[in-house]
């Protein structure tokens, strides 16, 4: 199954979690970046200079680390509560 192709002058998208991992899957097999979602809002996007994550590196090597597209987003709900709710999903 070849999944959509996300357009590039699309900064910000909303796709549930299966159709997040095959669009990454298929991401990765091109070569290309993959895509994050924001822990707050769920946006997905290319990493940039207006994302942040919040975790120790032990949650980023788990891969269970809470992604903020921007600082809107990381100031609506403090970094451990959200980090808590990311461990606890997966």
């Amino acid at each position: 199954m070849e999944p959509t192709r996300i357009n590039k002058a699309v900064a910000k998208v909303q796709i549930d979690a299966e159709s997040l991992r095959e669009q990454n899957i298929a991401r990765r097999m091109r070569g290309q970046p993959v895509l994050h979602e924001c822990s707050i809002c769920g946006h997905c996007a290319e990493w940039n200079d207006s994302w942040t994550w919040y975790g120790s590196v032990m949650d980023q090597d788990a891969g269970k680390v809470a992604k903020f597209c921007s600082a809107e987003c990381m100031g609506k709900e403090p970094g451990a509560k959200v980090l808590q709710r990311v461990r606890r999903a997966t």
